[in-house]
């Protein structure tokens, strides 16, 4: 492959059974640079300190032994003087970088950012030299590569008043294992087999886990100071981890067989009451994609508290407008543990959407009866009637933990007791996005979770959670933005990652592009940058709305053009009668007794709320937080 000047680098590979000195040689009359690839070395870099480096060598600390220098001269075709010298490299990791020719008085290269092992950014840069100088960076683009190096710019002295830059060789070194590492092969990390991909705890620790796609492990690091947990399948904080690998057992089948929605029929699936299609890309109305407002849900899960609320406040700032002149809105799915109800009610207040997820986040509830789902659910959306006074019917969506549908018992529960919607289901990556559907017939992709309904549900319908990749990204994908391995980006790159996400959509078929979040997110300071850029950037683009769940199936049960959405009542800046009033001053802050399920102890829950503190923390079965136990709910009569 040649570069833009038209001169093709010169690739020389060889093979070493030792490799920690690796010689970078940079003539200044005719420059030879060398990167290598070491992507088949595995290990940790040293932390040691005040080393001395001679001007004509690098060295790696993540691989054992010496590597002998001279194979490196028989293998290259250009001359080599070590004696005039400009800029050195320290490779503090594995990978591959290239350097390519330019006529300009620079070269161009492919360097490298702080980034691990297995999850690492390939960054193209100009390096513009001068005399006695070294070295400085200017970062142009990037672009994703595996098992990139990490290098330090180390400053040394030119001895040349003037530089000719003829062209730059590449080497590519090609590891052998020593006999240790051969004894650790058969340890090395393997997808599970029949669990598709998804994130799989590391066996050795629970800093680090495995991004399984298509059958090949990529290693991802939780970010500093949190640690994987192996049930949520992401990071969070030490003290709710729960390491893994832990065992898990075929899910039983609790229903038969029976009565299975028949495939789509769009001569009898009619709006506003149906929607469907055969693979699910097509756009309600008839309409096409250029007629088509790109809609994007911002959807938050879990409890609202001091950890995330003015992470969240600062995303729905004043300045950043819809088209029509109307304020970005989100939708919130509400877990009860450690929620404060005083801010869950400003963010209703403030026209955001609340639903429902559940209120003990317990595992193994999709294989749980219609009591258990009823218990959860509408005890969840009773907790926030009564302790952020939003109206029951407010509340009409809904999000199974950790996108572990219910099976067909999940469905029944929303259907009986008058929920819109649910988003539960994740889809695998798609090329072309799915669009939200009725359930009115089956489900028009692969159920990722294998707990999907496949009754008919008629009217109720599904916000699916397309996955978020990049094809550029060899990272794996996600349905939660925060479970996509970008930590280690700087905030530009972000906005590059979530921007080409974002075009998938946009480009195409403009399905919502919903954007699902925990708090991890807003816990890294580049993670929350990157994501203000582009929420700056997606608000000047003039067919864009950010909505909420419910305002996404308003438009879709009365799908208008682009020009008319300036006057579309369902998405006009008029805030509803139903709100509830403005947050407390003072709220209750309320310390309450709490007896965890299946144990033996009584700790303290605390619970911010505008109305009188409960007797007890409330709870699955006690709601209103009496202590006794004994909730009752009726399914709504239809």
């Amino acid at each position: 492959m040649k570069n833009r000047h038209g001169a093709a680098p010169i690739r020389a590979h060889l093979k070493a059974e030792k490799i920690e000195d690796l010689v970078q040689i940079v003539n200044l009359r005719h420059i030879t640079a060398f990167l290598v690839d070491l992507s088949r070395c595995d290990g940790e870099p040293s932390r040691r300190s005040g080393r001395k480096w001679s001007t004509n060598e690098l060295r790696t600390d993540s691989c054992a032994d010496q590597f002998p220098r001279s194979p490196w001269r028989a293998g290259l075709r250009q001359p080599i003087n070590p004696v005039d010298r400009s800029v050195g490299w320290l490779i503090r990791r594995c990978g591959r970088g290239e350097l390519h020719e330019s006529n300009e008085g620079r070269h161009e290269g492919i360097g490298t950012r702080n980034h691990q092992l297995g999850n690492t950014e390939t960054s193209r840069a100009i390096y513009d030299e001068a005399p006695g100088s070294g070295a400085t960076l200017r970062r142009l683009d990037h672009r994703r590569r595996k098992n990139a190096v990490k290098v330090e710019r180390r400053h040394l002295i030119a001895s040349r008043p003037h530089l000719e830059y003829k062209i730059v060789n590449t080497l590519e070194l090609h590891c052998q294992k020593n006999k240790k590492d051969e004894d650790k092969k058969d340890e090395e990390f393997r997808c599970p087999e029949g669990q598709g991909n998804g994130n799989f705890a590391d066996p050795a620790t629970c800093r680090r886990f495995y991004q399984c796609v298509d059958g090949y492990p990529y290693l991802n690091r939780c970010p500093s100071g949190l640690h994987f947990d192996d049930i949520s399948k992401f990071c969070t904080f030490k003290n709710e981890a729960r390491c893994g690998p832990i065992e898990t057992t075929p899910a039983p089948i609790t229903e038969p067989p029976m009565d299975l929605a028949e495939r789509c029929d769009t001569a009898n699936c009619l709006l506003p009451y149906c929607f469907c299609s055969r693979d699910g890309t097509i756009i309600p109305g008839g309409l096409h994609p250029e007629e088509t407002p790109q809609m994007i849900i911002m959807t938050f899960d879990g409890a609202i508290n001091h950890n995330n609320f003015d992470h969240y406040q600062k995303i729905f700032t004043q300045d950043r407008l819809n088209p029509n002149n109307c304020p970005l809105r989100g939708t919130f799915f509400i877990s009860h543990e450690y929620c404060n109800y005083n801010m869950v009610q400003s963010l209703a207040h403030d026209g955001h959407e609340i639903a429902t997820e559940t209120i003990s986040l317990q595992k193994g509830l999709e294989d749980k009866g219609y009591e258990e789902w009823v218990g959860e659910m509408i005890g969840m959306r009773e907790i926030l009637k009564h302790f952020s006074n939003i109206s029951t019917g407010e509340v009409v969506g809904m999000r199974a933990p950790y996108l572990k549908p219910g099976r067909n018992t999940q469905y029944k529960v929303l259907e009986d007791f008058g929920y819109i919607y649910d988003s539960s289901i994740g889809i695998s990556p798609l090329k072309v996005p799915i669009w939200p559907y009725t359930l009115d017939y089956k489900i028009p992709h692969e159920c990722k979770a294998g707990t999907c309904p496949t009754k008919s549900f008629q009217g109720i319908w599904e916000l699916p959670l397309n996955a978020h990749y990049v094809e550029s990204y060899e990272g794996g994908h996600c349905p939660y933005l925060d479970q996509c391995v970008l930590h280690n980006h700087d905030p530009e790159e972000v906005f590059d990652w979530l921007q080409e996400d974002f075009n998938r959509y946009y480009e195409q078929n403009r399905a919502p592009y919903m954007m699902p979040f925990h708090t991890n997110w807003f816990q890294i300071k580049e993670l929350e940058r990157g994501l203000s850029k582009f929420l700056d950037w997606v608000v000047t683009l003039p067919d864009v709305y950010f909505v909420t769940a419910t305002q996404a199936l308003t438009w879709m049960t009365d799908p208008k053009p682009i020009k008319a959405l300036h006057n579309f009542e369902g998405w006009s800046c008029k805030k509803k009668e139903n709100l509830p009033g403005p947050p407390c001053n003072n709220p209750h802050k309320c310390a309450l007794d709490f007896k965890p399920p299946e144990s033996n102890f009584t700790t303290t829950r605390y619970m911010e709320t505008c109305r009188e503190c409960p007797n007890k923390y409330p709870w699955l079965g006690d709601s209103k937080g009496t202590g006794l136990y004994s909730d009752n709910y009726n399914p709504e009569k239809k």
